[in-house]
């Protein structure tokens, strides 16, 4: 259970940049001893949104849902051509980051030549095609991934204020439907 300064600090941050309700909805489904899994759908452009900063005005402008998803970190650009995954599910089921990510590269590097796993994102060729996060609030662990089809780099350059490290690419050898129907087929084993 959290503490009551955590639940405060909780909605008062959402009072001020608002809320992710799908989210909230699987972390009190996952409360209640249940998993979910949710695959975004979107019509535009959408943000996870970590720790660092963003141009929560510019996102608003260009019609950027942004998702909160409080882990440390960066912001995950994507749009409807990509594939956002977010799991969660109660820490006693034994899911991990490790296993989840390690999957995810296993599945991509089918596909796609030089794959890497550099910290939470996936690499081909050296140029990030995905990017995770994951957190643990009490017994939920929460993870979620962005996989790159669309061209985000100009909008990445302009929301994003601190500037990657790593150059942001696009899966060019497995298409979204592939890449969903195998990582599902292997979740729901699980």
């Amino acid at each position: 259970k959290e503490t009551l300064e955590f639940i405060k600090s909780y909605v008062d941050f959402a009072k001020e940049h608002g809320y992710n309700a799908v989210l909230l909805y699987l972390e009190n489904a996952v409360r209640n001893a249940k998993y979910g899994i949710y695959i975004s759908t979107t019509e535009g452009l959408y943000a996870f949104h970590g720790t660092d900063e963003i141009d929560y005005d510019l996102c608003n402008e260009l019609g950027i849902t942004v998702a909160e998803l409080y882990y440390n970190g960066g912001t995950i650009i994507g749009g409807v051509e990509d594939l956002g995954i977010e799991i969660v599910a109660p820490a006693e089921l034994g899911l991990n980051t490790c296993q989840i990510f390690s999957k995810f590269h296993e599945i991509i590097s089918k596909y796609e030549a030089n794959t890497e796993i550099a910290g939470n994102d996936i690499l081909v060729n050296g140029e990030k095609v995905l990017g995770s996060m994951y957190r643990i609030v009490g017994n939920v662990f929460v993870w979620a991934a962005q996989a790159s089809f669309g061209n985000h780099d100009e909008i990445i350059e302009k929301v994003c204020n601190k500037k990657s490290s790593k150059k942001p690419s696009r899966l060019q050898n497995v298409d979204k439907a592939t890449l969903e129907s195998e990582v599902l087929k292997w979740l729901q084993k699980h």
